[in-house]
């Protein structure tokens, strides 16, 4: 998990090349005083300050300002790309007819929890037992993929939660508003010569 750098001169965002994480691992850090070049403006950038635990998916905020916590969610290439993978294949399935919706808001959820920092928090949040109807559901989870995938920069958990609760809201309005089972919000196209995976590579939940 990279460890990020702000300048507040320019308020560029970037990934240090001072303090770097890979492979296998969960450490809880204290970051402070940490500074590197701007390679923007040539100014002094600060990186993230506080208390964090860290593992290779996901950063933990344990104690940090405020004005750190928008560091938390960030997402890399390759983990945005197997959410529209994910986010496709539930498309499909849902307009085949006679599909798993269970199956189909299992993958999903575990699809952002596994490649979205606190991506199970921001499911359990989300979770609303008063949604009984599972397409409903998976409509929610296919517009808050659709945000996740396209978010560019980086949004703190409350933020995220805050978005997350508009786009289910938005949802629903747009649910009460149609005569269609599942409205399915418009995904990037997938880059030339890539098919969606078949259902048997994408995650499989446990069993609750």
């Amino acid at each position: 998990m990279p460890v990020y750098a702000r300048c507040r001169n320019c308020h560029q965002e970037w990934v240090s090349r001072s303090i770097r994480f890979e492979g296998d691992f969960n450490v809880t850090m204290n970051l402070s005083n940490n500074t590197e070049p701007c390679p923007f403006c040539g100014g002094t950038a600060h990186l993230m300050e506080g208390e964090f635990k860290v593992d290779d998916k996901s950063v933990e905020i344990l104690s940090a300002s405020p004005s750190e916590t928008d560091f938390v969610i960030r997402m890399n290439a390759k983990q945005r790309q197997k959410l529209n993978q994910s986010a496709r294949w539930a498309q499909e399935q849902m307009r085949a007819g006679n599909v798993d919706e269970a199956r189909v808001a299992h993958v999903l959820e575990r699809t952002v929890e596994q490649n979205v920092p606190h991506g199970k928090t921001i499911i359990e949040h989300l979770r609303d037992p008063a949604v009984g109807n599972i397409g409903t559901w998976v409509s929610i989870l296919l517009a808050l993929i659709v945000w996740l995938s396209t978010m560019d920069s980086g949004i703190s958990i409350e933020d995220a939660q805050q978005v997350a609760d508009e786009t289910a809201r938005t949802v629903l309005r747009e649910l009460e508003h149609s005569s269609s089972t599942l409205p399915t919000p418009p995904l990037p196209a997938p880059p030339a010569g890539e098919q969606p995976p078949p259902a048997t590579e994408l995650p499989t939940p446990k069993t609750r």
